[in-house]
């Protein structure tokens, strides 16, 4: 997927730092703990293969997202009261799950030291991979927004901290910053219009911004931002200098009901729109070559 840098497998290998699981007894009672009356997201894909899948339980909780980007399938399980939460990657969307065999390749980390907020957030987390340890630390403002999230990674050969830091104004997530040591290496500025999001769920938008950040879209890391987004703005960094910087202007039609029927990406090099057919869950797919 174009937009989705090409760091983005190095980073995840770096910090995979969210691979969660955790041992509250009340996660019913937080986050995606109760069944909803609202639309909610099925699929995105695009010309290229899959690009994000959501799963439900009965009680229309997240229990799988799944991420295509550049070859491999991004997984993250989800299970409640108690929660838990498995984070992996494969190169085929049935894989079947192979704990020893994921671990092995550096694929899958093993989670501990697991802490939430009263919210069912995750705040802290030790992932021990087969080359070396990452402790993650979540902040969140008062309205369950992330604000921060650190990594620290210690290996075998050498050891780094990244830090993400998360801006919001209004309910919406409007600066999003990675750096590690050597300097900023991502940005996406965000901007919003007055329509809300009904679903609460993210949008083909924030996928982007997010840059491969699949936890984003569990509800187990704070809420998402509450309008939809009208314009995305990333900057890709290589040694602090800026490489490339894309621009998304973004329009919408909708259903009867007020949530997604069609969002439209215009972009000097490629635009294109996603179709959202369907009532009570709903059906994303991604055309190329649309004009305005």
């Amino acid at each position: 997927m174009k937009t989705f840098m090409k760091l983005a497998m190095l980073m995840i290998m770096a910090m995979p730092v969210l691979f969660f699981a955790s041992c509250n007894d009340d996660d019913d009672d937080n986050n995606n703990g109760n069944k909803t009356d609202t639309p909610q997201l099925k699929e995105i894909y695009d010309k290229k293969g899959d690009v994000l899948f959501y799963s439900y339980d009965k009680k229309d909780r997240i229990s799988q997202v799944q991420l295509y980007d550049d070859g491999l399938y991004l997984n993250v399980n989800l299970g409640y009261n108690p929660l838990k939460m498995t984070r992996f990657r494969t190169t085929e969307s049935d894989e079947d799950f192979n704990e020893e065999s994921l671990f092995d390749t550096g694929e899958l980390g093993r989670v501990s030291n697991i802490k939430t907020d009263k919210n069912g957030n995750i705040t802290k987390c030790k992932v021990t991979l087969n080359f070396g340890v990452v402790n993650a630390t979540i902040t969140y403002d008062s309205e369950q927004h992330p604000v921060k999230v650190v990594h620290e990674f210690t290996g075998t050969d050498y050891s780094s901290t990244d830090i993400a830091e998360l801006t919001w104004e209004n309910g919406n997530m409007t600066h999003y910053t990675v750096t590690d040591e050597d300097g900023l290496y991502l940005e996406s500025i965000v901007e919003y219009g007055n329509a809300v999001n009904i679903t609460g769920q993210p949008t083909y938008a924030m996928a982007l911004a997010y840059w491969n950040d699949v936890e984003y879209f569990t509800g187990v890391l704070g809420k998402l931002s509450k309008n939809l987004p009208t314009k995305l703005t990333t900057n890709y960094y290589v040694d602090e200098i800026l490489e490339e910087t894309t621009v998304y202007n973004i329009s919408y039609s909708y259903n009867d009901n007020d949530d997604v029927a069609e969002e439209y990406f215009d972009n000097d090099e490629n635009d294109f729109w996603i179709n959202h057919i369907g009532q009570w869950v709903n059906h994303y797919e991604v055309y190329y070559g649309y004009r305005k």
